[in-house]
């Protein structure tokens, strides 16, 4: 039977990040049969009827109590005495500091979902210790939660090189009306010539991948990346050290970038 808290928990909490053991396995230098057997045999000892529900998530069906408790204490642990190990995620447009480079310890871990609504839960539920997320993700305010500022900026209109719009002039807002608006590039299924609201930063990586270019339009959106965090972690050495490597790293990474506020 594995130790429930400094192995089968993790694995738990980790096929709760993402639906797939094989990744885990990764992460957690075990084969996929050990990762399958170890939260089984957890779920059972515990009874959590923990598993791969209908929507595809792994989650637990029943103590759930007894849960929180236990990921309380695996987090006291991760933070006291095992910084490296903490758990944070990134966006998809802050890719560069999600490596583990130097000062950033430890890589972050890959986000397979979208919008914040998972990320805020996996937070609370102590899951995930901190993550980077655009502003328009944040929770509701007044919960369990604070919100670090990193950047501010303008959101940017962008198309592909080949939409009508591009190569015109300034453009007027019933010209943008006349195409569908995507606020998320990664949404299937956009009608045709679809226009991107997006930051700097979001715009930076995608051109990476496809061509797109920023419209001549000026936003009166603007928009702001966050650390997201337990604000009672707030006063945790580990935590201000993984904050300040981020910071640091925002620097690095994207001061070049037209148009960021970096005021705070």
């Amino acid at each position: 039977m594995p130790d429930i808290l400094l192995d089968g928990l993790p694995v738990i909490d980790l096929l709760e990040i993402t639906p797939n053991t094989t990744a885990v396995a990764q992460w957690t230098q075990r084969d996929q049969s050990s990762v399958s057997r170890i939260y089984r045999q957890v779920s059972n000892r515990l009874g959590l009827h923990f598993g791969k529900q209908r929507d595809g998530l792994y989650r637990a069906g029943a103590n759930q109590a007894l849960l929180d408790g236990l990921r309380q204490s695996s987090q006291w642990l991760r933070l006291h005495q095992q910084p490296s190990e903490l758990r944070w995620v990134g966006h998809p447009g802050n890719g560069p500091l999600q490596r583990g480079e130097p000062p950033v310890l430890p890589p972050a871990l890959e986000r397979h979902w979208v919008g914040g609504q998972r990320t805020a839960a996996l937070l609370e539920q102590r899951v995930l210790d901190l993550a980077v997320v655009e502003a328009a993700e944040r929770p509701p305010a007044g919960g369990p939660l604070t919100a670090v500022p990193l950047v501010r900026y303008r959101l940017l209109l962008a198309a592909d090189p080949h939409h009508p719009l591009q190569g015109m002039g300034p453009l007027s807002a019933e010209q943008l009306l006349a195409y569908p608006l995507v606020q998320d590039p990664e949404t299937p299924g956009p009608r045709p010539n679809p226009l991107f609201c997006l930051s700097p930063l979001r715009l930076q990586a995608l051109q990476r991948v496809r061509p797109l270019e920023p419209l001549p339009w000026t936003s009166q959106r603007s928009g702001s990346d966050v650390i997201l965090v337990r604000t009672e972690l707030l006063s945790c050495a580990a935590i201000d050290q993984l904050i300040q490597a981020i910071r640091a790293g925002y620097r690095r990474h994207f001061e070049a970038l037209p148009g960021l506020d970096w005021s705070g």
